[in-house]
């Protein structure tokens, strides 16, 4: 049965992000209604800088043929931005879009090793935060002072 396009709605669960390089992202498309006959979708990125997988494992490439996969994870491959975009295979004129950053972010590491904190995240804990016995400061886009209590 045909869908009118005025009671078709698809979305995405994100419309902005930020990626490390070499991490990923979980992107849903929801299907409005969704039954056997508009349930499959096209996935496009604007470039080879992120790509897209079925699988948390990222081993199950996702390409621009029609598929019924409305969950990817966008793996960041090298710094850029760019536009990851769903599209109705059934009412190609509906689509819905997630700008996407990819940066190369970089990690704080504990001399012992046990602590991996990505410095992106620290910049949204307050400033002068404590860590276990380390002070951290921060201030926007990544200066900071590491030191002993």
């Amino acid at each position: 049965v045909p869908i009118s396009p005025n009671y078709f709605t698809l979305t995405l669960s994100q419309t902005k992000t930020l990626i490390p390089i070499n991490k990923t992202v979980k992107l849903t498309a929801t299907l409005t209604p969704f039954n056997d006959y508009n349930k499959n979708v096209i996935w496009t990125t604007g470039n080879g800088n992120v790509q897209l997988f079925s699988d948390e494992e990222c081993t199950k490439a996702v390409d621009n043929t029609p598929t019924d996969v409305l969950t990817v994870y966008v793996k960041g491959i090298a710094a850029d931005a760019t536009t990851v975009t769903v599209t109705s295979s059934v009412v190609p004129d509906k689509t819905a879009s997630c700008d996407v950053t990819v940066k190369n972010i970089a990690t704080l590491k504990f001399k012992d090793g046990t602590e991996d904190i990505d410095l992106w995240t620290l910049t949204y804990f307050e400033t002068n935060a404590v860590f276990g016995d380390m002070r951290y400061s921060m201030l926007p886009p990544f200066s900071s002072s590491v030191c002993s209590r």
